[in-house]
This record gives C-alpha cells, structure tokens and sequence, in this order.
C-alpha cells in the first residue's frame, strides 16, 4: 500500500519496508519469520487491513497490517492460518466484500486446485457459499471464468493471470503472454478472441501484472 511495500523471502520470511510516497526514502527493512518455507505470493485485502502470505508449506498467513505501524518495534498479530491446501499455495485472491462479515480469498495450488478460505477463521468455505463472489484481482488460475485459456494457451500450462475490467493477461509454462477478454469460458459457440499472444521469455512467465492504470503490464 502507500504506507508498506512487502516482499517475501525464500526462508519464509516476510520483508517490510516503510515507503514515504512524498519523497523517495525507505527505511531498514525488518524480517519477520512467518512459515516455514518459502513465501511464493502475497496480497494485501481491499481495505489494506489484512496481508495474506501463501507459502510453499501449503498453507496461508494472514496478518494484521494495521500492526505494521509498530514493525520495527513488535511483530504485527497472526490473524489466522488457512490450510493446508493441497500442495504449495501458487496464487491468492481477496474476495471484494466480506461473507458473513469475514474477509474471505481464495487460493490456487501447484496441483490446479481451488479453494475458498476465511480470513479471519482459517477455516475453509464450501465451493458453493463462494460461487458468486467477486475479486479484487485475478491471480487464481483454476477458475470457471478462466476455463477457455486452458484451450487456447497450447503453448504450455497458464502459470500465472492478471485481470482489469474486461481484460486479462496470462503467461505460460513456456513463456509466452496473452491478451484475452473476461470472462474467458470456452464453449462450442463462443470463440476466444486472442487479442495478442507473443513470446517473451525463455522460461515460464511467473508473475503478471496490469499496472499505470491498466495501460502496461508488468513481468
């Protein structure tokens, strides 16, 4: 956010640095153990109120931001931890409102799995209380909105999404990146328009990013 910018580390680790946006000034970095393996993605909740971390022990940790503000002197609160998915936690997704008055996201894992969480219980919702839910971003490979990739992306496996309004961008196993619209379900009548594709790196793509208001994307 304006105040924090976190980074995880492959220790498990949590990095924070306090950023002045008024000038360019950044303080000591503070580590924090958090799991106890690598951190592999992390996402702030809507509000800025949460900081989820999904880790490669396959499980999510959920912090109160709102501790940040005294990092440097005690370790902010764990909320919760949800888990463990099935294998490491690729991706994560904060729900746009809250559910029964939680904070819920959703959480991809290396084995294509989906699931639902609640952020402040650590509990796991069922796939149907979620079903109409809407996110903040799109990271979340395995979802029904995203089915129609897996049929045109054959240069390999979708690795990693991004998504702004009616757009989404995907990079694969291979590689490549792709422009699509959003919703992109693949159906008999309903052909996918590609609107770009092009290879851009040796390797997998691993992250994606729309970014400058949704007019570049970032790798």
């Amino acid at each position: 956010n304006a105040e924090y910018m976190g980074m995880g580390s492959k220790d498990g680790s949590l990095l924070l640095v306090k950023v002045k946006p008024e000038a360019i000034h950044k303080s000591p970095e503070v580590k924090i153990k958090v799991a106890k393996e690598k951190i592999n993605c992390i996402r702030f909740s809507k509000d800025y109120r949460y900081l989820a971390l999904g880790s490669q022990d396959s499980y999510i940790y959920i912090l109160h931001s709102t501790d940040f503000s005294q990092f440097d002197k005690q370790p902010p609160n764990q909320i919760s931890r949800c888990g463990p998915g099935d294998g490491p936690i690729r991706a994560l997704d904060w729900c746009s409102d809250r559910r029964q008055g939680n904070y819920s996201l959703r959480s991809c894992h290396t084995h294509g799995n989906l699931k639902f969480w609640n952020g402040n219980t650590g509990e796991q919702w069922e796939d149907s209380e979620m079903r109409n839910a809407q996110w903040i971003t799109c990271t979340c490979m395995y979802e029904y909105e995203t089915s129609g990739l897996w049929s045109v992306m054959t240069d390999g496996g979708v690795s990693c999404t991004s998504r702004v309004e009616n757009s989404m961008v995907a990079g694969t196993e291979h590689g490549y990146l792709a422009i699509t619209g959003y919703p992109c379900i693949a159906s008999a009548k309903n052909k996918l328009p590609i609107i770009s594709r092009r290879k851009v790196y040796t390797e997998k793509v691993s992250n994606v990013e729309f970014a400058g208001k949704s007019t570049f994307i970032s790798l």
